[in-house]
């Protein structure tokens, strides 16, 4: 049996801090075909400190804090409007949580699907929380991430609910560097965990 594609409209920060961007990013997420829709839960002095470098060369910010702020963050709780606007328009909403507070806005929004930066992969906290608040799959990217770190992810969250993404940090990624191989290496990663006797040994 042939499982569903799904396609997640991913908009990170795009939406500038604008609940009426972020509105009408659902329609066209909706209208494209997508099936999900991805945003970013953060605070910039939670996530960078003052003196940090930039993540990318584009921009006119001149540290990665500065470059979050210019970006625009929307109050944590103000995306349950986009929430239900997705589940009007049967999209999935999925969160990136940056930090524990954003965790528990999101544990509060039923259907709220939980993605996990490739960067939070060491974040033993945060991955904890995660999985401590949601019964639904997680989504985890893996693109700027150890072998190491991916084993101790798989044991902190579980096996039978993460959804591992073979993910490259070149946006858009040229074909020459997909590496589509790389889903292979990550099933058999993955599949040599002994789950039941490693979760959390690391705490």
């Amino acid at each position: 049996m042939t499982e569903p594609v799904h396609v997640i409209a991913e908009f990170g920060q795009t939406c500038k801090g604008d609940l009426e961007q972020a509105h009408a990013q659902v329609d066209a997420a909706k209208a494209a075909g997508a099936t999900a829709y991805k945003t970013q839960l953060l605070t910039p002095e939670l996530i960078a400190t003052a003196d940090a470098g930039r993540y990318w060369t584009h921009g006119k910010a001149k540290t990665q804090r500065q470059s979050f702020e210019a970006s625009g963050v929307v109050p944590y709780t103000a995306w349950s409007e986009i929430v239900d606007h997705c589940g009007r328009s049967d999209l999935d909403f999925i969160a990136s949580p940056f930090d524990l507070y954003a965790v528990e806005i999101l544990a509060q929004w039923p259907g709220v699907m939980f993605k996990i930066a490739s960067g939070d992969l060491t974040n033993v906290p945060l991955l904890r929380a995660v999985a401590d608040a949601t019964d639904r799959p997680i989504v985890v990217s893996t693109g700027g991430a150890t072998e190491t770190e991916i084993l101790r992810a798989a044991c902190e969250l579980g096996s039978s609910k993460v959804i591992w993404l073979a993910c490259t940090l070149i946006y858009p990624t040229p074909l020459h560097c997909a590496e589509l191989e790389r889903i292979r290496t990550l099933t058999h990663l993955i599949g040599q965990s002994n789950w039941s006797q490693n979760a959390r040994q690391f705490g």
